[in-house]
């Protein structure tokens, strides 16, 4: 995101894909074949929301398949066991891969601004909430002059 006359970069993510200034949020996100720009100027910033997203139905079939070795087992069938264990060990790998955590910033209109925060701890999330929150007061109380002594 090129800078605007007056404006300060406060925060940018590792890879430079979500940068924060004193006037707006953006997001460059390039993949293959893939691109998305979103830019939302702090004022305009109607809520934040944290989703965690994950496919219960792949636990549920390793819990299935748990099941199915235990009683394969019980009842000597090595070779049932092992592909029941092969096929749990598979789905709870898969769910680990396909889950997900976005911090989703929603503007007075339009769509969000989605970016994923797997890699991301709580506090991190937690405290660049609270720059964005931080940076969008100062902006308004600049916006509408608001002194608060």
């Amino acid at each position: 995101m090129k800078m605007q006359p007056n404006e300060i970069l406060i925060m940018s993510s590792d890879r430079g894909i979500v940068e924060l200034s004193n006037l707006r949020i953006g997001s460059d996100f390039k993949d293959l074949g893939y691109q998305k720009s979103v830019v939302i100027y702090l004022e305009d910033i109607s809520s934040i929301q944290v989703i965690s997203k994950n496919y219960v139905a792949y636990i549920a079939v390793a819990i299935l398949a748990g099941l199915y070795t235990f009683l394969a087992l019980s009842q000597n069938s090595n070779g049932p066991a092992l592909l029941g264990f092969s096929l749990a060990a598979i789905m709870v790998i898969i769910w680990w891969v396909t889950r997900k955590r976005i911090i989703a910033i929603y503007p007075n209109g339009g769509r969000p601004l989605e970016m994923e925060a797997n890699r991301m701890r709580s506090e991190e999330i937690k405290d660049f909430i609270e720059k964005v929150q931080l940076a969008k007061t100062q902006r308004l109380q600049t916006l509408y002059n608001i002194n608060h002594n």
